[in-house]
């Protein structure tokens, strides 16, 4: 191989470099974009889905406080069964 070959490689190896960030400049905005849409729909969903399980638990604790035997409700809120055999 010649070194005009060798120029001529280094030279077409550049422009293609030059092309590739030209392109990243112009359109790598649409991929930040993608990525901040993406992550800030995520975080939406996992603090819609706390919140939910925060008002259910809640909900839940005060059904509890209200039935008329404490028992009762210490039992169920442990998930163990009130009537025993």
């Amino acid at each position: 191989m010649s070194d005009t070959d060798s120029f001529i490689d280094e030279v077409s190896e550049e422009i293609r470099r030059e092309n590739l960030f030209k392109t990243f400049r112009k359109y790598g905005w649409i991929g930040v974009t993608l990525v901040v849409i993406v992550v800030g729909g995520t975080g939406y969903r996992e603090y819609s889905r706390a919140a939910e399980k925060t008002a259910s638990e809640t909900f839940g604790s005060s059904v509890l406080e209200a039935l008329p035997f404490p028992r009762l409700a210490v039992d169920l809120r442990w998930g163990r069964c009130p009537v025993e055999a």
